[in-house]
């Protein structure tokens, strides 16, 4: 409103302001018009007196300069006329320009009132538009407020719930981790009992089968004296016959043996040369020095025997009986199977990281390597076990004591992969130190069970040996011949 008011009083001074100045033309326009066309001669003749006022004479000096001031005032006046009448065109000329010019802002600002009344009703319509919107924006920023006050309400119902989510989904966790737990020991535990129970019942078994060869035993004994009876006349009558051809022969057949032998471990040793880590080797090596020790004892046996028959045959059937005790089934047997529960000692996981300790291996690649020697060791030294071994009689006994020996090896192995899995599990799961505790005082009092339970089968072993041994010696004092051709074959193998 204050806009309009001002634009009004403008409006009104303009139009006040009108130019008034066509009204009036001066008179000096015309009367300097009229005087430039009256002739020079005519106007300075017309008014100068002819005597001297004062005088009264023609000839006045003082007529002469007045008339000469006069006719100058005139020249000038007449110049400045003529100035002022170019003047005045030129002012007639500015004066219509101006008009004109006055005419086009007229009407310029004509338009420009028009575009003034325009822009006010526009502004006048914008200040009632804006007027609305701040009565919108107000009303929407109460319901803003509102809503706003509403989604807080609602977040923290959200918050709430969620907590009550993560703590329910904890607790979910929490609770099917031990029953995944509970199930793992429930398995173990059922697994245990199968094992021990097919254990015990093998055990049975290997009671019932060592007692029914105590029986045989004591049976072949029983036969074996009434046959001894019977073959001592024998022997007697055919010594005194065969005793020097027998000799010759034993000691061609002895030098083609050992020249046999010498090649065979040659090449043996030439092969290997490059596996180091071969666990035959030993063996191959024990097998050259009881050759040479033998070969040493042949020779020392031959000289004797030329000297003193008699003295010859008794030591012969001791050292032929003492060899042959060095060297029997059980004894090989004893030998293959500590080697084997040395390899197994080796798979722990704490010998492999104090061997392997520069390279910082992870716990899973250690536990990935001895899973990896066991299986070799299962498939290569525990399932060829009965083939290393020279048996002299294939006999139903002692091949049965060889299987339950690879079946409780075997069960050892799978025991020390189990221990791996689990420890492998607790690495990666992160289990309590309690339960881990628990766990290990179980598998140790397993261990600890089979490790009792082996120094009596090493007793029965020990015993069996020594019964073998027993009956080797009686059958080489019956049959000396058989006993070193015996001997000599363990010796090639």
């Amino acid at each position: 409103m204050n806009r309009q008011k001002a634009r009004q009083r403008m409006n009104h001074q303009h139009t006040m302001t009108t130019p008034s100045a066509n009204l009036s033309i001066p008179s000096i326009e015309e009367s300097l018009q009229s005087w430039l066309t009256i002739n020079k001669t005519h106007s300075t003749i017309s008014y100068l007196p002819d005597t001297c006022p004062c005088c009264h004479q023609s000839q006045c000096e003082n007529l002469d300069s007045i008339i000469f001031t006069i006719r100058k005032l005139e020249e000038e006046a007449r110049l400045a006329a003529e100035i002022g009448q170019i003047l005045l065109f030129k002012h007639e000329q500015h004066v219509v320009e101006s008009n004109e010019i006055q005419k086009r802002y007229n009407e310029q600002l004509i338009q420009a009132q028009e575009k003034a009344e325009n822009l006010e009703r526009l502004l006048y319509q914008s200040d009632t538009l804006i007027d609305e919107l701040e009565q919108e924006r107000n009303k929407l920023a109460w319901e803003y407020q509102k809503t706003q006050k509403v989604l807080d309400k609602a977040l923290t119902d959200i918050e709430l719930c969620h907590q009550r989510s993560n703590q329910l989904v904890s607790e979910l966790d929490s609770r099917t981790k031990e029953v995944e737990k509970l199930k793992v020991r429930q398995l173990m535990i059922h697994e245990a009992d199968i094992r021990e129970e097919n254990l015990r019942l093998e055990l049975e078994e290997v009671k019932q089968e060592l007692m029914a060869s105590k029986r045989a035993e004591h049976a072949v004994e029983s036969k074996y004296k009434k046959l001894k009876l019977k073959l001592e006349t024998i022997e007697k009558e055919d010594a005194m016959n065969n005793e020097n051809d027998l000799i010759d022969k034993e000691n061609d057949y002895e030098t083609q043996a050992k020249k046999r032998n010498m090649a065979a471990t040659k090449s043996a040793i030439v092969q290997n040369e490059n596996n180091n880590d071969d666990p035959l080797i030993e063996m191959i090596k024990d097998f050259i020095s009881s050759n040479q020790s033998s070969k040493d004892e042949d020779d020392m046996w031959t000289r004797l025997e030329k000297e003193n028959n008699n003295v010859d045959d008794t030591w012969s059937k001791e050292s032929s009986s003492d060899t042959v005790y060095d060297e029997t089934p059980y004894y090989q047997l004893y030998h293959h199977v500590c080697i084997l529960l040395e390899h197994l000692q080796q798979t722990d996981t704490r010998v492999l990281y104090q061997k392997l300790h520069p390279r910082a291996l992870d716990l899973s690649d250690l536990i990935n390597m001895s899973n990896f020697m066991i299986e070799n060791i299962l498939k290569t030294e525990v399932g060829d076990l009965s083939h290393a071994i020279s048996m002299e009689n294939n006999s139903e006994e002692f091949s049965l004591l060889i299987h339950i020996i690879q079946d409780m090896l075997k069960e050892m192995a799978h025991l020390r992969m189990n221990i791996n899995d689990l420890v492998q599990v607790e690495y990666v799961t992160k289990l309590p130190k309690e339960e881990l505790q628990w766990l290990s005082t179980i598998f140790q009092q397993k261990i600890m069970q089979r490790r009792h339970s082996m120094p009596i089968q090493k007793n029965k072993l020990i015993r069996n040996n020594r019964a073998s041994s027993c009956y080797k010696r009686r059958l080489a004092v019956a049959y000396p011949n058989q006993t070193l051709r015996k001997k000599r074959s363990l010796i090639i193998i």
